[in-house]
């Protein structure tokens, strides 16, 4: 099945893509700052070592920003692909759900290969193939209709 969107499910892909920068960002920020303190410590107990400590705090603030800049796309790109494993399958069970509710018969619920949630899709199609199954018994069984005698209504009718 060709994909029809670039986010299948914008909301979700962008908040999970969030997600995967926040984190790793934050996970970079708390690596250079932990690298900074230890510096600091190492160094800030030789008088003479101030200046050098300056410096080496500065060229650490620099790396970070350099390692954001090239550490965020990457990101993007991981969290987009991952997103992609579990918003398309989403899309596929939200159309095939879509039609069995609209008594629509869409077959198998299948999902691309590779993608995340299989098993979700054979649930699925156990489902729609027991509502069908449920659906051919309740139209070849009758109802039955239980009868009412007619003469007493007429009475309860006529003042």
């Amino acid at each position: 099945m060709l994909r029809m969107n670039k986010l299948p499910k914008p909301r979700l892909q962008m908040t999970m893509i969030s997600m995967f920068v926040v984190v790793g960002s934050l996970g970079l920020i708390v690596f250079f700052a932990l690298s900074l303190a230890k510096l600091g410590k190492l160094l800030g107990s030789v008088p003479e070592a101030r200046v050098l400590l300056e410096q080496a705090q500065l060229g650490l603030l620099t790396e970070l920003w350099i390692a954001l800049a090239l550490m965020v796309p990457v990101l993007v790109m991981v969290g987009m692909f991952v997103t992609f494993r579990v918003a398309g399958p989403l899309v596929a069970l939200e159309r095939y759900l879509t039609q069995l509710a609209e008594g629509e018969d869409p077959g198998e619920c299948h999902f691309r290969r590779g993608d995340e949630l299989r098993e979700l899709s054979e649930l699925a199609t156990r489902v729609g193939d027991r509502m069908r199954e449920l659906s051919q018994k309740a139209t070849l069984t009758p109802i039955p209709i239980p009868e009412l005698p007619i003469a007493d209504r007429e009475e309860e009718l006529t003042p």
